[in-house]
This record gives C-alpha cells, structure tokens and sequence, in this order.
C-alpha cells in the first residue's frame, strides 16, 4: 500500500486507503477526492484511537499527497511524539519539508534519523535531497554508504547508475541489476535502455523500451524511445510509434522531434516542417526543446534555408552548454555563411562541452589554418 505500517488500521480505513493510494482514479478531482476520504476515514479513526501510531504516520502520508504541508507536519510530528525512535516519522517529515522548501530541516532530521537506525532507505532518501541541492559530492557519499547497507536496493542503484557511475560499464551493471531486483522499475528499464542505445545495442535498448511500454502502456515514454530506435532503418515504423506517443502526451517534445524525422526521411517534407514546429512551439523551453530546435535547423539547413536554420539555433543557443549539437551546428552555420569569426567561437563551445566531437574539431582546425 505505502511505506507505512498498516498494523492496527481499522477495515474501513484500510479501503479509503485502497482507493486513494493503491487504485487512485485517474482524474484529478477524483484522486482528491479519494484522498480527502481517506483523510476523512483516518481522523474519525484517530479520534476513537489517539495513541495508534500507524494511523498518524498514513495521515501524514495522505496530507502530504494532498499538498496540505501543515497537516502533513502535524501528523508526522505526533507521531514523532508518540515514539521517538520510530524512524518514519522523521522520514515522512522530511519529505513534508523538502517538499516545503526547507531543506536543511529536513537534512537535520534525516541526519537524526541515521542516527537511530540507519538503512539504506535513509540514505537513499538524504542522497536525494543533497542531489536536488546540487550537492553533488554529499549525494554521491550517501547513496554509497547505503548501498554498503543494501546492495540491492534498487533505487540507489538506479541513482548512482544515472548520476555517478565511473563508466558505461558500472552503469550497465548497477541498472541491470536494479531490473534484475525491481523488474517493475520503469525508470531503470528507460535508462538502461538509453544507455544500451547510445552505446549501439539497438536491440538491447528495444527489449528494454517495449518492456518500457508494457510496464506503462499510457505513457508516451517507451514508444517515443522505440520510434528513435525505428528511424535507423524504419520510418514508417518510425512514424507510427511517435504518433501513438503524442496522443499519450501532447507535450512530448521529444516525440514530435522523432516524427519530424521520420517525416523527413519518408520525403514528406511540408509535414515535417509543420511537426518540427510544433515541437518548437512547446512550453516551456527546455534541453528536449533545444534539441527540437536543432533537429528543425537541421531540417532548413538540408533544404538550403540556412538563415532559417540559424534563426530556429539563436532562438535556443542559451542552452548550448547543456546541448553540445546546439553549439556544434551554429558553428557550421555560421562557417557556410562566411561569418568565419562566430563559426570559431560556436565551435570552441562545442568542444568544451564534447571533446569527441570530430567534425566541429577539424572544422575549427580549418578555420584556424591550423
């Protein structure tokens, strides 16, 4: 059900919980309104049994889904209060926090709770809040330290495999063996998956997408990473896959990259450039939305547009330091278009950020007479 206990939950609570944490409805006034019943059925409990624990720690559960932070706090608090050395309080209190904003509280609290019992869970959830602090070496020491505890938590492994593996390698290794341990850890499956492409095991990446897919038939994730697999050899196939991604989530700005592709290698050219638009049109603008952009450059740069394409680059060239293609082709755009001074820069940029990057490297000899 949750990560609370559930001993001493009366039946009736026990549904409300059902509905609200195990089966929520799908609509969003319905999935409140489920958690308010269940808040509803926790209070009339609590009222008839102050002093069970377990009721105040799913009340702080239920309050903290709900957004409702003061309710949140007081339940985890009393509970707390109720047994000091029970180590989900401080945990479910910590998140209320973090998710308030305060996170040296939660921190302090989380340090406290180690302090008590420490397992893997604690860590896994101080290296969360220390990589959303963009403490990076903190976040690194605490996933370790519980993977020391629990070499088979698969959280931590997925962590550490997506923000601190050495290697691919130690990456492949750490999220085969968050799948092997959580075969419904949809977020392992996707990243290995990635990981498998880029590496070239195209076959390897599509196991781990379709399973993707299985997993999360609603969600537009698996079969957006399918059609960028199917577009080495498949457009159609291509095309089809990131159409059914884009009628999951409209706003899949990777989706409507992949179709503009494959538009484009079918030789449906005006749709494509309406696709990739689209893509470009969505807000608001991140790396995925860079990438569009890029792919849209590319586009006007085959067809010889080459103003376009540098119009659509310019628009996104503040993320050029995430999205090394950005720099890479404003380079290139700007060396075709004899502004040879820009062309270095932009190519300098992009080997900063991607050093194997052979063709901006000879490029930028060439333009330096090197």
């Amino acid at each position: 059900m949750s990560g609370e206990p559930t001993s001493g939950v009366p039946d009736e609570c026990r549904q409300a919980l059902e509905r609200a944490l195990v089966d929520p409805p799908e609509g969003d006034l319905e999935r409140e309104s489920a958690l308010i019943e269940a808040s509803e059925s926790l209070r009339a409990a609590l009222d008839r049994d102050p002093m069970n624990l377990s009721l105040w720690l799913l009340l702080g559960e239920i309050e903290l889904l709900r957004d409702d932070h003061e309710g949140a706090e007081r339940a985890y608090r009393r509970a707390m209060d109720l047994d000091p050395v029970d180590t989900l309080g401080h945990s479910g209190l910590a998140h209320t926090y973090a998710s308030m904003g305060r996170a040296e509280e939660a921190e302090e609290l989380l340090d406290e709770a180690l302090g008590i019992d420490a397992s893997a869970t604690l860590y896994a959830q101080l290296g969360t809040l220390h990589l959303e602090q963009g403490d990076l070496e903190s976040a690194e020491k605490d996933l370790r330290a519980g993977l020391d505890l629990d070499p088979d938590d698969e959280q931590i492994l997925f962590l550490l495999a997506r923000f601190f593996a050495r290697d691919d390698e130690e990456a492949t290794q750490l999220l085969e063996r968050a799948v092997e341990v959580d075969p419904g850890h949809v977020f392992a499956w996707l990243e290995l998956g990635t990981l498998r492409a880029v590496l070239g095991n195209d076959e390897g990446a599509r196991s781990c997408f379709q399973r993707v897919v299985a997993l999360e038939p609603e969600s537009s994730d698996g079969y957006r990473e399918l059609a960028r697999i199917a577009l080495a050899d498949d457009a159609e196939e291509a095309t089809t896959l990131a159409r059914r991604a884009i009628e999951l989530d409209g706003d899949d700005v990777g989706a409507w990259t992949v179709l503009g592709r494959a538009l484009t290698l079918a030789g449906k050219r005006a749709e494509a450039e309406r696709t990739l638009l689209s893509g470009c049109a969505i807000r608001p603008l991140d790396v995925d939305g860079a990438r569009a952009h890029v792919a849209l450059a590319e586009f006007y740069r085959e067809s010889g547009r080459l103003e376009d394409a540098l119009g659509a680059l310019q628009a996104v060239e503040g993320f050029a330091h995430m999205e090394p293609g950005v720099a890479a082709l404003l380079g290139r755009l700007y060396s075709e278009l004899g502004r040879s001074a820009d062309a270095r820069a932009w190519l300098q940029v992009a080997l900063e950020h991607d050093i194997d990057d052979i063709e901006s490297r000879d490029l930028l000899r060439e333009l330096r007479g090197d």
